[in-house]
C-alpha cells in the first residue's frame, strides 16, 4: 500500500467503520441478507475479536482482528437498513391496508374504515394545494383501533380549514391511503424509492370534507415551537424587505427556506456551481459561530465562563440546525464543530479527519439512508477534499506577497472542494459547473456582503 494510504489509515481508525457499517447498508439494499445470517455473523465476528485478544500479537492477527471488527460492523450496517426500512415494521401501513382490503378484486370489507394521521411538517404551499408529509397512527373500524406505523404524501385543498393546520396536528379521515407506484419508464427516476428511503411508501389527496381535524394534542411540541419561531422570521424578512425576489432569497440564505425562491434564479445558482450558497451548510454555520464566538470573546478571560459560553454557542447552532430543516449536510456541519467545541473545553485537540468519520458514522446509526442523500454525499466529498488536498494545493499556492495570502487560499479550497464533488456532479447532474473556479473565489465575499 502506498505510504500516504498508510498514513491515513492508521491515522483515521474511524474511517474502518465506517467502510463497514457503508458496506453492510449497501449489500443489505441491493442483495438482502436474511436476518439469522446476519446475526450469524455478527456472531462469529464477535467471537473471532475475542479470540484474537487473546493471542499473542502478530502481523497476521492484527489483519484477521481488523477483517472480524469489518464484518461486525457490516453485519451492523446489515442490521440497521433492515430496521430503517418502514416495510419490516410490524404495524406497517401496506400491511394493514393489505389485511382489510382485497389486493386482487378490491372489495372493502364491511366494516367501516377510518384513518388517523398527525401531521410532521409545516405544509409547503402551492397555487392550489397543500402538500404535506403525515405519519400514520391507527386504523378504526367501527370503535376498534389498530395501530399503525408509516408516513404518507398528503395532499390538501386549499381553503381555510387547510391554512390552519400546523405540525402535530391530528386528522381523521376515510378515504384510503394509495401506494407509491414505481416509475413506468426506462431510465426515469426512480420517486418511489427516492421516498421509501424516508419512509414514506403511500399518498393521499384530501379535498374539502374528506378529513376533520381532532382536538388539539400535546404531540410535536418542539415541531410546533420551531415551525412558530420559523415563520415570525419569515414575517420580520417579508415585512422589511418588500421586494418579494430578495426577501425569498434573504429567506434561502438565513434558514435555508426555499420554498418560495425563484425556480430560475435556483438552476442559475446550479449551473455555476454555487448552489452551495443557498443551500444552508458549514458556511453558514462557521459565520454564525465565528460571530457568535466574537461577541462572547470578552467572557473568555473566566475560564468558567468561557465554557459555558462555548456551550451556549453550541446550543444556538443546533438551535439553528433544527429551524433549518436538519438536513445531513448540516447535521455534519453541526456535529463537526460540537466536537471542536467539546475538545476546547476538555482541552484536547483531535484528527479533522477522524472527526468528519465519527460524523459519518452518527449520522449513518441515525438513518443509514442517508448514505443515498445527495447533500451527504456532496458534504462529505468536500470537506474530504479540503482535509486531503486542501492543505497541499494552499502550499503549493502560497506566495510571499501578503495580498495574495486570502486569494491563494479560496482557489485552493475552491479546487480541492471541486476534485471530490466533480465526479458526484457528473453522475448525478450529468454536466460540470466550469465557472466554479471564478464563483468559488467570489461567492464567499459575496455571502458576507449579503449577511
Amino acid at each position: 500500500m502506498h505510504p500516504a494510504l498508510l498514513y491515513y489509515w492508521y491515522r483515521t481508525p474511524l474511517l474502518r467503520p465506517v467502510i463497514g457499517l457503508a458496506a453492510g447498508i449497501l449489500f443489505q439494499w441491493y442483495k438482502p441478507l436474511p436476518i439469522f445470517f446476519i446475526a450469524a455473523v455478527a456472531g462469529l465476528a464477535l467471537w473471532l475479536l475475542l479470540y484474537w485478544a487473546a493471542v499473542p500479537l502478530r502481523r497476521w492477527v492484527t489483519a484477521l482482528s481488523l477483517l472480524s471488527s469489518g464484518l461486525l460492523f457490516f453485519a451492523a450496517g446489515s442490521w440497521r437498513c433492515i430496521k430503517a426500512d418502514v416495510r419490516h415494521h410490524p404495524q406497517w401501513l401496506g400491511a394493514t391496508i393489505e389485511n382489510n382490503f382485497n389486493v386482487n378484486t378490491g372489495d372493502r370489507t364491511k366494516a367501516a374504515i377510518t384513518w388517523e394521521y398527525v401531521l410532521d411538517e409545516a405544509s409547503a404551499e402551492k397555487k392550489q394545494s397543500l402538500s404535506l408529509v403525515a405519519t400514520v397512527l391507527a386504523q378504526y373500524q367501527n370503535t376498534l383501533r389498530t395501530p399503525c406505523y408509516g408516513k404518507i404524501l398528503m395532499v390538501l385543498a386549499k381553503d381555510k380549514q387547510a391554512a390552519l393546520l400546523r405540525a402535530g396536528d391530528t386528522l381523521r379521515s376515510a378515504r384510503l391511503p394509495l401506494a407509491i407506484t414505481p416509475p413506468a419508464n426506462p431510465g426515469q427516476r426512480n420517486w418511489q424509492q427516492v421516498q421509501l428511503m424516508k419512509g414514506i411508501t403511500h399518498r393521499l389527496f384530501l379535498k374539502t370534507g374528506d378529513y376533520h381535524i381532532m382536538p388539539d394534542t400535546t404531540s410535536f411540541i418542539v415541531q410546533r415551537a420551531l415551525v412558530v419561531l420559523q415563520k415570525k422570521i419569515l414575517c420580520i424578512l417579508q415585512r422589511y424587505i418588500p421586494d418579494t425576489a430578495a426577501a425569498a432569497l434573504t429567506q434561502a440564505l438565513l434558514i435555508g427556506y426555499r420554498q418560495d425562491l425563484d425556480p430560475a434564479l435556483s438552476r442559475s445558482y446550479s449551473n455555476t456551481g454555487t448552489i452551495h450558497i443557498i443551500a444552508i451548510s458549514g458556511m453558514h454555520l462557521a459565520l454564525i459561530g465565528g460571530l457568535l464566538s466574537w461577541g462572547l470573546r470578552p467572557l473568555d478571560r473566566w475560564r468558567l465562563l468561557k465554557q459555558v459560553t462555548q456551550l451556549l454557542v453550541l446550543g444556538i447552532l443546533w438551535l439553528f440546525s433544527l429551524l433549518a430543516g436538519g438536513a445531513p449536510s448540516l447535521l455534519r456541519a453541526t456535529l463537526l464543530f460540537s466536537s471542536v467545541a467539546f475538545g476546547e473545553i476538555m482541552h484536547r485537540r483531535g484528527n479533522s479527519l477522524n472527526t468528519l468519520m465519527a460524523a459519518a458514522f452518527l449520522l449513518l446509526c441515525y438513518d443509514p439512508f442517508w448514505l443515498w442523500d445527495l447533500g451527504f454525499q456532496l458534504s462529505f466529498a468536500a470537506v474530504a477534499g479540503i482535509l486531503l488536498v486542501g492543505r497541499y494545493l494552499a502550499r503549493k499556492l502560497s506566495h510571499t506577497k501578503i495580498w495574495w495570502h486570502a486569494p491563494g487560499q479560496l482557489i485552493a479550497i475552491s479546487i480541492a472542494a471541486q476534485l471530490f464533488t466533480t465526479p458526484l456532479s457528473l453522475f448525478h447532474f450529468h454536466q460540470f459547473p466550469g465557472a466554479f473556479f471564478c464563483w468559488g473565489i467570489y461567492s464567499p465575499f459575496l455571502f458576507r456582503t449579503l449577511c
